[in-house]
């Protein structure tokens, strides 16, 4: 868990880094080069030779959807700053959750209802932060905090 956490934390590290030198279609196209044959490692190559017809769709809109969070992402470090952009990241979890119990019937855990409690204070505040700190900036001798 800790390895898939520090790993996680070096590609934010390593994107923010990039989109200072990079565009952002040059980001995604790399981490898709350098990600396809990582996965291929651990998995069947042949398994997209057993896709049913119906089976197609899905698996492109995921492709998409996956492209398009990394699309996001990127932009999101180009327009702003990690500390800003990581919390609200890390609010998909408790999001997609919500998600699944109101549309999959998934039950709601313990643990997910904690995560959600330990991240909202943590991205609020962030953004509580920042605003302030941009109000202060526009109007100089007002105390915004």
């Amino acid at each position: 868990m800790l390895g898939a956490a520090f790993g996680y934390a070096i590609t934010m590290v390593t994107t923010k880094k990039l989109t200072m030198t990079e565009t952002t279609f040059g980001i995604v196209f790399w981490m898709m080069v350098i990600q396809l044959p990582l996965s291929l490692l651990g998995s069947d190559p042949t398994v997209f030779l057993r896709l049913h017809p119906q089976q197609i769709m899905p698996v492109l809109g995921l492709a998409t959807a996956g492209l398009s969070s990394h699309y996001c992402l990127s932009n999101a470090f180009r327009a702003g700053d990690a500390t800003l952009v990581v919390p609200l990241d890390f609010m998909r979890i408790p999001l997609i959750a919500v998600v699944g119990w109101a549309f999959y019937s998934e039950p709601l855990d313990v643990f997910v209802l904690l995560g959600a409690r330990s991240l909202s204070p943590a991205c609020s505040g962030t953004c509580v932060r920042r605003a302030s700190g941009e109000l202060a900036r526009l109007a100089p001798g007002r105390n915004w905090r």
